[in-house]
């Protein structure tokens, strides 16, 4: 009964835009004398890049499991702002304080800001009317700007794959904000929304996706890694590129009503060969879609594990269920970074 209203929701964003509330997403600030080269200790990706700017990477165990799924600003030459999941934020201080040495500061700023999410077509020129001087920067850009004569920060990212922007306020004054975006048109959207835009993105979700189970090259996150640096594990990482995956996540269009969740059995000519880790109907392109943890076998290339067929079983029933090479929905990501 809710997939009307997610696809009314989303649709509004192909014209309009839609505001998402983002604020119980873990919000960190790593500061002190290291803290770039502390930090890139741990992260796949390069930490030492311009200030203003946000990067995706992941944080792993020696095994090369994702311990954490993040995006990283760098706000000074030794200040970053961490952003993970809402689930995850005493988990993810208890590795940073492991991990991390003494004189780097961990502050947790979590309940201090609330974080608006403003996605869509128009969020740009909705903006723009209110604050002219808007620079027209590159998705993964951080900017300062004055939002119904309230300081925002602005964050170019998008977890729902349109253009848009994260704008980050302090509590008392996030409802100013929220109502001058409201004014312009801007109309909320949903977590089922939410996250049915994600799966038709392919975008990967800690907790379902990713975990401690899991390495970045099976999640298809190896555009993540910084293969010049050293971090925790990377020589499991490098092991995986001798020795071949075992498993692979996979993004599959099921065929049939089958309401898909998590934890349903994946089989290959009846013999059980993985599991789904979520799944939903896309609001944008009315597919059925799960992601799938698939066991592989050592040298399998991704050709070859694209050119199986599977089905899924939920309550009894098996339904087909196709790979697929690229998201259904903007495979090329020309809509976010337009």
């Amino acid at each position: 009964p809710w997939q009307s209203i997610a696809k009314r929701e989303a649709a509004r964003m192909g014209k309009s835009a839609v505001l998402l509330d983002l604020s119980p997403f873990t919000k960190l600030k790593i500061s002190g004398p290291g803290a770039v080269d502390a930090l890139n200790a741990l992260t796949t990706a390069q930490m030492d890049v311009p200030e203003g700017r946000a990067v995706y990477t992941q944080l792993l165990n020696p095994r090369g499991g994702i311990e954490m799924d993040v995006t990283v600003t760098r706000l000074e030459p030794e200040a970053f702002w961490i952003t993970s999941g809402a689930a995850t934020r005493q988990r993810d201080l208890a590795y940073l304080r492991r991990n991390l040495p003494s004189g780097v500061m961990i502050e947790d700023i979590t309940e201090a800001h609330c974080v608006i999410g403003l996605m869509g077509a128009a969020s740009r020129g909705m903006l723009r009317a209110v604050f002219p001087d808007l620079p027209d920067l590159p998705f993964g850009s951080v900017f300062d700007l004055m939002l119904a004569g309230v300081p925002c920060r602005a964050t170019r990212v998008s977890f729902v794959g349109e253009l848009g922007y994260e704008l980050t306020v302090t509590n008392e004054e996030a409802r100013a904000v929220f109502d001058t975006l409201f004014e312009r048109d801007a109309r909320p959207m949903g977590h089922y929304a939410l996250d049915g835009c994600r799966i038709e993105k392919g975008f990967k979700h800690w907790g379902h996706e990713l975990g401690p189970e899991i390495t970045p090259l099976e999640a298809g996150l190896g555009f993540t890694i910084d293969w010049n640096k050293d971090f925790i594990g990377k020589e499991a990482l490098l092991a995986q590129c001798t020795n071949g995956l075992r498993q692979r996540l996979v993004l599959m269009q099921v065929e049939g009503d089958a309401l898909m969740l998590h934890d349903e059995p994946v089989f290959e000519d009846g013999a059980h060969v993985g599991l789904t880790t979520s799944g939903a109907i896309g609001p944008r392109t009315g597919l059925n879609l799960a992601f799938g943890l698939i066991g592989v076998t050592p040298g399998e290339t991704l050709a070859g594990t694209y050119a199986r067929r599977f089905t899924v079983r939920v309550a009894g029933k098996d339904y087909p269920a196709t790979p697929l090479r690229q998201a259904p929905f903007d495979p090329k990501g020309e809509r976010m970074r337009a």
